[in-house]
C-alpha cells in the first residue's frame, strides 16, 4: 500500500476512514459502514489506457461491492468540514 504520508494519498485515505472507521477508535468518529473492508486502487497516477483501467477495476471484483471514485482538488486530509449553513 502506498505511504499515507504522500500528499497524493490523503484524500482517498480520509474517504476510506469516513466509510469504514470502527466505533471507539479514539478519534471521535464513526464510519458510515463501521468495520467494512476497504480496497485501494490508484489508477490515475500517470498515463493509463482503457485495458489497464479495466484490469484495475476487475481486481478482486468478487470481494468489492461498492466502488467510490474520489476525484477532486487537493486535500490535506487534516480535517473534515462541518455542515454548511442552509439557506
Amino acid at each position: 500500500m502506498p505511504s499515507t504520508s504522500s500528499a497524493a494519498n490523503h484524500h482517498g485515505t480520509r474517504c476510506a476512514g469516513e466509510v469504514a472507521a470502527k466505533a471507539n477508535n479514539f478519534y471521535c468518529g464513526l464510519g458510515v459502514a463501521p468495520g467494512a473492508r476497504v480496497s485501494m486502487l490508484k489508477i490515475l497516477d500517470g498515463t493509463v489506457i482503457d485495458s489497464m483501467e479495466a484490469m484495475a477495476y476487475n481486481y478482486q471484483h468478487h470481494g468489492n461491492y461498492i466502488y467510490s471514485s474520489s476525484w477532486g482538488p487537493p486535500d490535506s486530509g487534516n480535517f473534515i468540514d462541518g455542515p454548511h449553513v442552509l439557506g
